[in-house]
């Protein structure tokens, strides 16, 4: 069932009518027009024979591939962002925007998000920022969140592997277990010490002594050897072309 917005739903003669999804739109197409390409292009078009579409609600303009959701963001941050300090708009919220200014191409408002977004790219779990990077066409988010992934004890659940999709899952789980193996010692064993006793503990070493191995090998050692894996398997300059 098709309904109105409550919210943007305007009697302005000059509005103009955009069906999303199952909601209609009824707004002055200015700010449309003075931001984004895709609408000075739209509406530079002249109109069809039968009439132009967008000038009643039997002939609303489709917009399709966006939520009404996000059609509705947009509108809000155009009619009242300026309102509102950047600081107030949550994480959820500069998402939203970002998908959808990257799809009708409101350039301006694409890079506020982006740098808004990166000032608090760390609070996004790791699997948010590689699909809103994979989405959006923005590889410095890559690097940290895939070596977020790798080196954490927990392998990607049914969940992430499903937003991730099959590729980039696939990836990430080859790149933990060749990370994990770079924690080997010769002998094949994770943990070991300077008596070669392999277990989780040596009654030999001070206590203080049993984790050191492991936690050279486990924490800088990892992340550095994760780093070389991830630039190489992104195809981003090597870490250790510089060492």
């Amino acid at each position: 069932m098709v309904t109105k917005s409550p919210r943007f739903f305007c009697d302005d003669q000059e509005a103009v009518v955009f069906k999303v999804e199952d909601t209609l739109f009824r707004v002055h197409p200015y700010l449309l027009k003075r931001d984004s390409e895709v609408f000075r292009d739209m509406f530079s078009m002249p109109p069809g024979k039968v009439g132009a579409e967008g000038t009643s609600e039997d002939k609303p303009i489709i917009i399709p591939g966006i939520t009404s959701h996000d059609f509705e963001c947009l509108l809000d941050y155009l009619h009242n962002g300026m309102y509102r300090r950047q600081e107030e708009f949550s994480l959820e919220e500069w998402s939203d925007l970002l998908s959808i200014s990257s799809r009708l191409l409101f350039d301006n408002l694409r890079q506020v998000c982006l740098a808004n977004i990166e000032r608090a790219v760390d609070q996004l779990d790791p699997v948010q920022r590689i699909v809103l990077a994979q989405n959006h066409d923005i590889p410095q988010w890559l690097e940290s969140a895939y070596i977020a992934l790798c080196v954490r004890s927990n392998p990607l659940d049914d969940a992430e592997a499903a937003q991730l999709g099959f590729e980039t899952a696939f990836h990430i789980a080859r790149l933990r277990e060749q990370c994990f193996r770079e924690t080997l010692d010769h002998h094949g064993v994770l943990l070991s010490c300077k008596h070669h006793i392999y277990a989780a503990s040596c009654l030999t070493c001070p206590e203080r002594h049993q984790w050191r191995n492991i936690r050279a090998r486990f924490q800088p050692g990892e992340c550095d050897r994760a780093k070389i894996l991830i630039a190489r398997t992104l195809k981003l300059p090597d870490p250790a072309a510089g060492l």
